[in-house]
């Protein structure tokens, strides 16, 4: 299983550390704390990004379905 650093998750997100923070407190993303650094295994960053691939999607079609209604 591969690990990723906070700053690795950063890059990859294309997000601050500021946010990557916030997605940890808020139980968004788990993570591990080992020698003081944040940890997010592979596992845990996919399943995070396919939770929000599905928000967006379901958002998505909220705002259709809204657009159709008030047409």
């Amino acid at each position: 299983m591969k690990f990723y650093t906070a700053k690795e998750v950063c890059e990859i997100l294309h997000i601050s550390r500021r946010t990557l923070q916030r997605y940890c407190r808020e139980g968004m993303i788990k993570y591990s704390i080992i020698a003081q650094k944040v940890i997010i295994s592979q596992d845990d960053l996919q399943e995070f990004i396919e939770a929000e691939k599905q928000k967006t999607l379901s958002q998505s079609q909220n705002d259709k379905e809204a657009k159709k209604e008030t047409a």
